[in-house]
């Protein structure tokens, strides 16, 4: 904290950011017209390619602009977020986490945008398929059930499908693209957690009573050991020697850790995986629940 407000550093810091993001930004503008032409050769569909990246060069301007107009403030931000220090390292910790989601909420929506786009296709191109099979999704139940349908719907059905499999890779080459960029930011929330977590299950007093001061507070186990064995007028008499054993390190951040554990929601490497490959979007921060993108995707099979 004492750091941060010598010497004008919040200001410089907050110069720095300001000119990381605006690099950000330029080059989200040069993969935008990378994806634009023909990236790695792929045919794309020009018309929807270059609709898409319209519309996401236009958000890109926004957010250039909203970074001109935070750029005289973040100093000022940088200087009262330093207080947090007065509650410890953890809380300008999770300042600064916050602070990155600010400065890539632009980097969220993009992907978002592109979830939602991928997964509405992917639902689609599913639910048509199973037109030709003769099945359906049935809502109330939850599973696929047969169907009949004429002719008139399967000619509708197979232009639908042939229309939707060829703008797929178009929209695959934006999903692939934000969502990498995505995940980048996701792995930084991910270390910014754990060294939080960390900080925060770390015992620093009941560690320094028991380095230092080899506290009675850190006591562990209790010996007992047979000092001496007497007879007299038919009473055994024991005498025994107590000695103290402190806790080792290891065992009071054990001890210590076990009663801070927290349940963590996570994704298994499976279900990451299978929600990535069809679309869904990944929050890291709340618990995992069936949410709505789910219900589109059915898992019976017919």
């Amino acid at each position: 904290m004492v750091w941060l407000m010598r010497n004008d550093r919040h200001n410089q810091i907050a110069h720095t950011v300001i000119t990381s993001a605006l690099n950000l930004i330029t080059e989200l503008h040069r993969l935008l017209s990378w994806i634009m032409g023909f990236p790695a050769g792929l045919k794309l569909n020009n018309h929807l390619v270059q609709f898409l990246g319209k519309f996401f060069t236009y958000h890109n301007y926004l957010w250039t602009g909203y970074m001109h107009l935070l750029q005289p403030l973040l100093g000022r931000v940088l200087w009262y977020g330093s207080l947090f220090g007065c509650l410890g390292l953890s809380m300008q910790l999770s300042f600064t986490y916050d602070l990155l989601s600010m400065m890539t909420l632009h980097i969220y929506c993009f992907y978002v945008y592109a979830a939602r786009l991928y997964s509405l296709e992917v639902s689609m191109l599913s639910s048509l398929f199973r037109l030709f099979r003769g099945k359906k999704w049935n809502v109330l139940r939850k599973r696929v059930d047969s169907a009949s349908y004429d002719i008139d719907q399967l000619f509708i059905g197979t232009l639908l499908f042939t229309v939707l499999l060829f703008i797929l890779p178009t929209l695959i080459v934006y999903y692939v693209a934000f969502t990498a960029l995505r995940l980048l930011v996701v792995i930084i929330h991910g270390i910014l957690c754990q060294i939080i977590h960390l900080l925060n299950t770390v015992p620093v007093a009941s560690l320094l009573l028991r380095i230092i001061c080899h506290s009675s507070l850190t006591i562990g186990d209790i010996n007992f050991q047979v000092y001496r064995t007497t007879q007299q007028d038919d009473q055994h008499q024991i005498i025994m020697a107590m000695q103290v054993v402190q806790l080792s390190v290891s065992e009071i951040y054990r001890k210590y850790k076990q009663k801070t554990l927290v349940k963590k929601q996570t994704y298994s490497w499976s279900e990451l995986i299978r929600r990535l490959s069809l679309g869904h979007i990944i929050y890291p921060w709340i618990p995992r629940a069936e949410d709505d993108a789910d219900i589109m995707t059915p898992r019976a099979s017919g």
